[in-house]
This record gives C-alpha cells, sequence and structure tokens, in this order.
C-alpha cells in the first residue's frame, strides 16, 4: 500500500513540473481564477467558513493539464471543525478533440469526514459534444484506483469495521457544462459526478455543483453557489450528507 502511495504521489509531483514548464510557454493558452467564499458570525454562536479555490488550465496540443484545488477551513466557538483539502489533476491528450482521453489525479483529506489522506488515480474518456464560444458540455468516464486512510475503523457499513485503510477500484461518470449568458453578464458552470465502487454496489459517492459568476471588470467578478455531497461508507457518527451554499469574488480572466 505504501508503494502504491510513493508512485502516485511521484506521478502527481512529475505532473506538477510539467504544468510549470508549459505556463512558461508564451505559446500556451493559459486560463486561471481564483476565489474566495465564507461568512463570519459572532455573538452566542461564533462561526468562521471559509472556502478558497485556485483553477489552472493549460493547452499546449497535444496537451493539457488542467488543476482545481479547493480548500475549505471552518471553526465554531474557535474549535477547528473543517480543515479539508481537495485537488483535482487532469493531464489530456488531444483535449480539443470531441473524444480525448485522460489521466486524472486526485488527492483529498477531510475532518469533517473524518479521514487524513485519499487519493485516486486512472485513465478515463470524456466526449465534449457542445463546445462553442458560449457553451461547452461534456460528459466523462473515468475508472480509477483510490485508497482512503480513516482516522478510526468503525464503519456506517459493518463490513468494512477493522480496516483503517480502504482501497478498492471504482466506476465515475462526470456530467459537467459552463455558459456564458448575456453577453457574457452571467457566467454559470455546474458538474455532477456518481462514483460506484466495482466490487460492492452499495458503496457510492455523488457530489453536485453549480456556481453563477457576475462579472465585474475583465478580472474581478461576484459569485455564489451551492456544493452538495454524498458518501454512502463513512466512520461511525459522520453524516453521509454534506451541503454549502456560498458567495464571494473571484479573480481570474473572465474569456
Amino acid at each position: 500500500m505504501r508503494k502504491s502511495r510513493n508512485i502516485f504521489i511521484a506521478v502527481f509531483i512529475f505532473g506538477q513540473l510539467i504544468y510549470a514548464q508549459l505556463t512558461e510557454s508564451d505559446t500556451s493558452n493559459f486560463n486561471w481564477k481564483l476565489s474566495t467564499n465564507g461568512s463570519w458570525l459572532t455573538g452566542n454562536v461564533e462561526r468562521l467558513l471559509i472556502l478558497n479555490s485556485a483553477d489552472f488550465t493549460v493547452i499546449e496540443q497535444p496537451w493539457a493539464i488542467r488543476s482545481s484545488t479547493t480548500y475549505q477551513y471552518g471553526t465554531i466557538n474557535k474549535k477547528l471543525t473543517e480543515n479539508d483539502l481537495f485537488s483535482r489533476n487532469f493531464f489530456y491528450l488531444f483535449p480539443k478533440n470531441e473524444i480525448y482521453p485522460y489521466l486524472m489525479g486526485w488527492i483529498e483529506s477531510n475532518k469533517r469526514r473524518n479521514f487524513s489522506f485519499r487519493y485516486q488515480i486512472g485513465p478515463g474518456v470524456s466526449w465534449g459534444f457542445i463546445n462553442n464560444k458560449s457553451s461547452l458540455i461534456k460528459i466523462s468516464f473515468t475508472t480509477t484506483y483510490e485508497m482512503t486512510n480513516h482516522r478510526n475503523s468503525a464503519y456506517s457499513d459493518e463490513k468494512y469495521n477493522g480496516e483503517s485503510t480502504i482501497d478498492l477500484l471504482r466506476g465515475t461518470v462526470r456530467f459537467f457544462g459552463k455558459h456564458k449568458l448575456f453577453e457574457n453578464k452571467i457566467n454559470i458552470a455546474y458538474e455532477a459526478w456518481g462514483q460506484q465502487a466495482f466490487d460492492d454496489k452499495e458503496n457510492i459517492r455523488f457530489y453536485g455543483n453549480i456556481v453563477l459568476e457576475f462579472p465585474l471588470t475583465q478580472l474581478l467578478s461576484f459569485r455564489t453557489g451551492y456544493n452538495y455531497y454524498y458518501e454512502s461508507v463513512v466512520l461511525s457518527g459522520v453524516k453521509p450528507r454534506d451541503g454549502f451554499l456560498f458567495f464571494g469574488i473571484s479573480i481570474g480572466e473572465n474569456k
């Protein structure tokens, strides 16, 4: 298991090095966006919740790399409740084709769900059946190897009890879309993905997200959105569902 983890980390670092080299190219199609969202309550209950994200895309035919990373931090009455990282990274081949292959690598840690480290890596294929200046819609299929280190070994599904580390193969179906409306006065992006364990039909995961952005300048936008997350196999005492409504700003190219 340790060897598999080291191999994945090496692949991820190698991918980031390639990414750094591509961004230095003057001929690269490079897009980026940074955003921050959150809330702060005081009084009888003190609540701080911050969600930061960074998205980068480099396209230099026949390759492309996309990296999307979010970090969520939260406290209630100064007690740490969220300290969560989720980094999704894709290495594409011939990304401007209607159908193209890719390699996916995800890294995740989540205090709320009480696991210290999770990674997924595997190949996939994407079909961009709508792709023009105002709209992009695509569907993707991926097969991944997944490993999760939990902070306990008692689960909502008793057949996993006794193992703090769970490794398995998953299939992922992802639907993604983004649109520019009213001459780029409103941008909308959404995605939904479902993951099914191959050897356990009851081990499923679902994520849904929608974001509205209102460009204020070429670089600055107001944004609002909602994230929903469901995971069927969690540690005992952890709820399977999470939802997060957010408001904030983003800085990046409004193309």
